[in-house]
């Protein structure tokens, strides 16, 4: 039976091997390198590197993590509810 298309389907630049046996294809190796629309920043785009020196009033490490843990804790819970396999996503909306 064939699968419902996902609706977090995302385009990326993937470099591949493939090795044939036979005439068929025996092994597919493939290494995401970025998914489009998420390419990282060039130039003066890019983030700059670390704060060097005591400023007062500086924001420390710290408070940084803290300011931007709401944002990447919901970041961190997509990231791990999509690494889950395959099998599991579908096998949790079965009844039994």
């Amino acid at each position: 039976m064939p699968r419902a298309p996902s609706k977090l389907q995302a385009t990326g630049r993937v470099p591949g091997i493939l090795r044939r046996r036979d005439g068929k294809a025996w092994t597919l190796l493939t290494a995401l390198r970025e998914l489009k629309g998420h390419e990282e920043p060039r130039g003066m785009a890019r983030p700059h590197g670390v704060e060097h020196g005591a400023d007062r009033g500086r924001e420390t490490w710290l408070e940084a993590r803290r300011r931007e843990a709401p944002t990447r804790s919901r970041a961190e819970a997509i990231a791990r509810r999509e690494a889950r396999p395959i099998a599991s996503r579908s096998t949790r909306n079965q009844k039994s």
